[in-house]
C-alpha cells in the first residue's frame, strides 16, 4: 500500500509540474485569422499566415486599419510559444517590420506539433493600446 500511495503522489506532483498553463485570451474573445479584430475605437487589425503552418519558418502577416484605411502608425510586437512547454526559451517580444506594402510582417519557426500561443502586443508612442493572443494548432 505504502508503494502504490508514493507511487500516486510522485505521479501527482509530476502532472502538476507539467500541466499546461495557457493564459490567453478567452477562446470567443480571440481575433479571428483573416477577419477584422478591433484594437480599440480608432483601430482594427487582420492578420492571416500566407501559408498554412507546418513544421518550419511560416511568416504572420498582420494589417492595420484607421477608419478603414490600411495603416502603418503603430509599432506592432509579437511572441509565439508552446503553451504546454513553459519552460522552453522561445516567446520573446520582437518588432514586427513593414514591407513595402505596409504589412506588418514576422517569421515565426515551428518546432515542434501541437498547440502554440501567438500574442501580439499594439502600441503607439510607447504606449500599448491593446494585447491579445490566439492559438494555432501546428
Amino acid at each position: 500500500m505504502k508503494k502504490i500511495t508514493v507511487s500516486f503522489i510522485t505521479a501527482f506532483v509530476f502532472i502538476i509540474n507539467i500541466a499546461p498553463s495557457v493564459s490567453t485570451t478567452p477562446k470567443e474573445n480571440a481575433p479571428k485569422e483573416g477577419k477584422v479584430n478591433v484594437i480599440n475605437s480608432e483601430y482594427s487589425f487582420i492578420y492571416n499566415f500566407p501559408e498554412k503552418p507546418k513544421l518550419g519558418t511560416y511568416v504572420l502577416k498582420v494589417n492595420l486599419f484607421k477608419n478603414n484605411e490600411k495603416v502603418k502608425d503603430l509599432t506592432v510586437l509579437a511572441s509565439y510559444s508552446m503553451p504546454s512547454c513553459s519552460y522552453h526559451s522561445s516567446g520573446k517580444l520582437a518588432v514586427m517590420q513593414l514591407n513595402k506594402k505596409n504589412d506588418y510582417l514576422i517569421p515565426m519557426n515551428f518546432v515542434m506539433r501541437g498547440i502554440w500561443g501567438v500574442t501580439l502586443i499594439f502600441q503607439r508612442n510607447g504606449k500599448n493600446l491593446h494585447s491579445t493572443t490566439f492559438l494555432i494548432e501546428i
